[in-house]
């Protein structure tokens, strides 16, 4: 039987840099034992999707799937569908598995992943890169306010004020390590689990993509494959895009009484890249909080990393200043909320448009379907949800014309238009051609 490597991140240590690597050799790879699964770079919310036992909202790393109840979460049985087509390969080569959102995973849905594994696999090995909590800090509350939080709820989510994600499964404020470190070591055997100090290899000039294919691909043709891909991070933003972001999503929120906001915009982040400057630094504010994680997690890491990771780890913390906070402009915050929401509402009627005509028969209709969801996700002009319904209505995907048109309706779309959209969507019968949403 095959080997399975699964890498469960952490979020902010590199992994994009290796899923990317990963995913453009993927053919070349598979031809040399080892199977990449190309429908994403990242693998984390199809086997998510899979495997959850709770309901929670979840934002994860972006993924476009098939039927997705919201951006990146596919239905159960969708993703339930990804993994055993992984898994079908499994007698013929190697499995590589790459996605941060892994970490996130319960012990029980850890253990259902074991239970679908175990027989196709002979070995199983479990990695996962962790660093020093204040960098995390600093990178991951980027992150989320990039996905749509504001600092003032992160920062009162920190300070224990109030629990803005009670209801959200996302990456973490503190990555809390030791706890979930022993979810894998629990199920999988510690033999089996591999944790490595990020700090470490960036401190010694290293890079995880090479760390990686090294110590965990046996085979040199794959190493060599993986590194030719090449690399590419995340753009760090600066603290006044970061700020701008934070001011528009206090704006509009991203959620209204614990719900997803159907105003919510999602910011094009190629606009906010522009915004040049040092980057968010907001570390020095969480001493204590962050002084009471590691140290709750030092006890599982002096377990699994050696005295000179765990040393690198503590060395590692930025002295680099608190970021001042810097007041935004109105007039520019008027400007970008604008300009974002013309863009993404642009980009959406292209989206819309190249996936409506994707034909059952071509090998990307499934992506395709996905994207039309997505299109519903992004849109925030209730006229052009409406004139989106009407092209679904006339290829009678009806069921998805029919969630157009609730969120046009949420967003104050002209009540007599929606009334004759919706008697027209009424009245078309039978089993929908190409509709995949029902």
């Amino acid at each position: 039987m095959a080997r399975c490597i699964i890498h469960i991140g952490w979020h902010k240590t590199g992994s994009t840099a290796l899923q990317m690597a990963a995913h453009r050799s993927s053919k070349a790879l598979f031809a040399n034992g080892l199977h990449y699964p190309a429908f994403n770079h990242s693998h984390g919310s199809a086997v998510f999707s899979a495997l959850r036992e709770r309901q929670d909202i979840y934002f994860p790393e972006v993924f476009v799937a098939p039927q997705p109840l919201r951006a990146g979460l596919c239905a159960k049985v969708a993703g339930q569908a990804f993994l055993d087509e992984i898994i079908d390969t499994a007698p013929d080569v190697d499995l590589l598995l790459s996605g941060e959102d892994l970490c996130l995973l319960e012990y029980a849905e850890i253990q259902a992943l074991k239970s679908q594994l175990e027989n196709s696999f002979d070995e199983i090995e479990i990695v996962a890169y962790v660093r020093n909590h204040d960098g995390y800090l600093d990178s991951t509350v980027q992150q989320l306010v990039r996905m749509g939080f504001s600092l003032p709820e992160l920062f009162a989510s920190l300070r224990g004020e109030v629990s803005v994600k009670s209801n959200v499964r996302v990456m973490t404020l503190l990555p809390a390590y030791y706890a979930r470190i022993s979810r894998w070591i629990a199920v999988f055997g510690k033999e089996a689990v591999h944790v490595h100090s990020y700090d470490r290899i960036m401190g010694d000039g290293q890079d995880i993509v090479a760390h990686f294919t090294r110590t965990h691909l046996r085979n040199q043709a794959q190493r060599d494959l993986i590194v030719a891909g090449g690399q590419a991070e995340n753009t760090r933003f600066s603290a006044l895009a970061i700020q701008t972001l934070s001011a528009l999503h206090q704006e509009t929120p991203l959620f209204v009484g614990g719900v997803p906001n159907p105003a919510f915009r999602v910011n094009l982040q190629r606009f906010f890249a522009h915004m040049t400057g040092p980057p968010l630094r907001i570390a020095p504010l969480f001493k204590d909080e962050l002084s009471a994680a590691a140290e709750a997690d030092s006890a599982g890491l002096r377990d699994v990393l050696s005295a000179d990771d765990i040393d690198a780890m503590r060395a590692a913390g930025s002295n680099d200043p608190l970021s001042e906070e810097q007041p935004v402009d109105a007039e520019l915050l008027c400007a970008m909320s604008k300009m974002g929401s013309a863009a993404l509402n642009n980009a959406a009627r292209e989206k819309f448009f190249g996936s409506l005509l994707i034909g059952e028969k071509d090998p990307q209709y499934k992506l395709a379907q996905g994207n039309l969801h997505v299109v519903l996700f992004w849109l925030t002009d209730p006229d052009l949800l409406a004139s989106c319904a009407v092209h679904l209505l006339s290829r009678r995907q009806t069921s998805l014309a029919v969630s157009f048109l609730d969120k046009a309706q949420t967003l104050g779309c002209d009540p007599a238009r929606l009334a004759d959209l919706r008697a027209r969507a009424k009245a078309q019968t039978g089993p929908p051609q190409g509709d995949k949403t029902a």
